[in-house]
C-alpha cells in the first residue's frame, strides 16, 4: 500500500486539485442535477485557487502517494451573522477522495487536518454541509460524530407551462 502524505497545497498543485474538484462537482450533479458546475466553473476555480492559498482565513489540504494527489480538503473562517452570539468556526467546503482510494481512512485523516487547522484558529466547531442525496456522505460524517445543525430544504416553483390555467369564480 503506498504511504500517504498530507500536506497543505501548493500552487503547483493546482491542476491536479481542479481535476479532483471537478470529479466532485461531476459526482455532485449526479446526485442532485441542481448541482451541476456552470460552464466556467474551472476558470473561476484557476482564478481563486491562489488567492485562497494566500488567505490565512481559507485552508487548502491534499492527500497525495506516489506523487499523485489523491483527496484533498477545502476550509475558512466562518463567524455566524452578527445577530447571534459571535463564536470562531470553520466551514469545511469541500472533502473529496478518488473512488479508488476510499476506505482506507483517508477521509477522515483529511477532515483531522481541517480540525487540526481549526484549533491554530481558535474555532469552537467545524461546519460541513452534504447533500442530501449523497447517504453514503450523510452515513461518513455521523460516524464521525457530526449531527444536524439546520436542514436546508427547496420549494420548486412550477414553470410558466407547466403551471394550471387560473380559473374564473363561477366557471
Amino acid at each position: 500500500m503506498d504511504a500517504i502524505c498530507l500536506r497543505p497545497a501548493r500552487l503547483h498543485d493546482g491542476p491536479e486539485v481542479l481535476a479532483l474538484w471537478l470529479a466532485l462537482l461531476e459526482d455532485q450533479a449526479g446526485r442532485d442535477p441542481r448541482f451541476t458546475p456552470a460552464d466556467d466553473a474551472a476558470a473561476r476555480w484557476r482564478n481563486d485557487y491562489p488567492e485562497w492559498l494566500r488567505d490565512p482565513a481559507w485552508y487548502l489540504v491534499v492527500a497525495e502517494a506516489s506523487g499523485t494527489l489523491v483527496g484533498f480538503a477545502t476550509a475558512q473562517r466562518w463567524v455566524p451573522p452578527p445577530v447571534y452570539r459571535a463564536s470562531n468556526e470553520v466551514y469545511l467546503n469541500e472533502l473529496y477522495v478518488r473512488p479508488d482510494w476510499r476506505g482506507r481512512g483517508l477521509g477522515r485523516r483529511l477532515v483531522a487536518a481541517v480540525q487540526d487547522w481549526a484549533g491554530t484558529l481558535d474555532a469552537v466547531r467545524v461546519r460541513v454541509g452534504v447533500l442530501a442525496a449523497h447517504a453514503d456522505g450523510r452515513a461518513f460524517w455521523e460516524h464521525l460524530g457530526a449531527r444536524p445543525l439546520t436542514v436546508t430544504m427547496t420549494l420548486e416553483r412550477p414553470r410558466p407551462a407547466e403551471a394550471a390555467p387560473l380559473r374564473r369564480a363561477g366557471s
